[in-house]
Order: structure tokens, then sequence, then C-alpha cells
């Protein structure tokens, strides 16, 4: 049961990451695009 816990939370964990990672990366963009304009 633990096992099992352990998986999920750490899938949902990486899933957050990666949708945090590429809102980062979102912002990063736009930043430039602004900076070039």
């Amino acid at each position: 049961r633990t096992e099992i816990k352990f998986y999920y939370g750490v899938k949902s964990g990486a899933k957050a990451d990666s949708e945090a990672l590429l809102e980062a990366v979102k912002a990063t963009v736009n930043e430039r695009l602004h900076a070039l304009i």
C-alpha cells in the first residue's frame, strides 16, 4: 500500500514540476519577445 501511494505521489509531483517548468519557459520566452519589440 505504501509503495503504491509513494509511486503515485512521485508521478503527480513530477507532473506538477514539468508543468511549472513549462510555465517558467513560457514566461521567459514572453519576456524575451517583449525585450525585442
